[in-house]
């Protein structure tokens, strides 16, 4: 309750609904929530839109589907659709940002004005899509086996978001130095992969470098 500020009115409800509800009174404007399982049908950007998916998801089924947006890009030179992956487990975390799900060294190419494309998350972090012990159908974990799994610091949600949020900025001001950051709570470091060739290259799979 403490980790995730919500009182205890709100025990019980959808989160997504609670926090559609929240916004909608707060900046009086009409605030929606779905509550059924993502569909990458759902993200069709314009021309001249952009779309953008935030993944703040805890299972590699719904991290294949939401990278499968990333497939409005194929057919252009700027991408119009993002993939931004929010992850963590008890004091460390991740933020990666990216566009198409190519492994080509060559679909990655820079020119004068830099680089329109980033490697997806899913590409990334391969294991992003590797199914955990509690995804699986036939796990015999016990409630207290999943609950020390699946146990977060009370402060690791808010540097997740924070990075996150700052991630958005950059991208939407034109303003996008970076694409990869990883933080650990415990020591206290962090460190960034910035959008240059080498960089990008290298968050590639080895395989194909």
């Amino acid at each position: 309750m403490l980790r995730q500020c919500f009182c205890d009115a709100e025990i019980g409800l959808n989160k997504a609904k609670t926090l559609a509800l929240r916004y909608a009174i707060v900046w009086k404007m009409e605030v929606g929530a779905i509550t059924q399982s993502f569909d990458p049908a759902w993200v069709t950007p314009g021309y001249s839109t952009l779309a953008l998916v935030a993944g703040c998801v805890d299972n590699a089924r719904a991290r294949q589907l939401i990278a499968q947006v990333l497939e409005n890009n194929n057919h252009q030179l700027a991408p119009h659709t993002w993939y931004l992956d929010c992850g963590n487990s008890r004091r460390s975390g991740q933020v990666l940002l990216g566009s198409h799900v190519s492994t080509k060294p060559d679909d990655y190419q820079f020119n004068a004005l830099g680089c329109f494309r980033l490697p997806a998350p899913t590409i990334q972090q391969p294991d992003l899509l590797v199914p955990q012990p509690e995804e699986m159908e036939d796990n015999i974990l016990s409630c207290e086996q999943l609950a020390l799994l699946n146990s977060q610091s009370l402060s690791i949600n808010q540097r997740v978001a924070a990075e996150a949020f700052d991630y958005l900025l950059q991208l939407t001001t034109g303003k996008l130095r970076r694409f990869a950051t990883y933080f650990d709570l415990e020591s206290g470091s962090g460190r960034s992969l910035y959008t240059t060739q080498a960089s990008v290259i290298q968050a590639l799979p080895p395989s194909v470098n």
